[in-house]
């Protein structure tokens, strides 16, 4: 996922970029993986890559494109706008 977010990152952001960046991120606020021996370490790198996409999204540049889109009738922006920004 890290290697996502960097490859996001350097792609700079579209609309659909954004929308991929912010589902994954609210996917990863929204579960919690169950810790377990079998995969030593999965809650911090969960935890890790959740900051990440977050604080992509949250990028000025991510913001106005989300913002453009919107405002443009992007449908994916609008649903996530509605449908996952709304959920908390």
């Amino acid at each position: 996922m890290e290697a996502h977010v960097r490859h996001l990152r350097r792609l700079g952001p579209t609309a659909e970029r954004f929308f991929a960046a912010a589902t994954v991120a609210h996917h990863l606020v929204q579960q919690t993986p169950l810790p377990t021996d079998e995969v030593p370490g999965i809650k911090e790198r969960w935890d890790e890559a959740r900051a990440s996409y977050l604080a992509l999204v949250d990028r000025r540049e991510w913001r106005e494109v989300a913002r453009r889109g919107l405002a443009e009738g992007d449908e994916r922006l609008t649903w996530l706008a509605t449908a996952v920004a709304g959920s908390g």
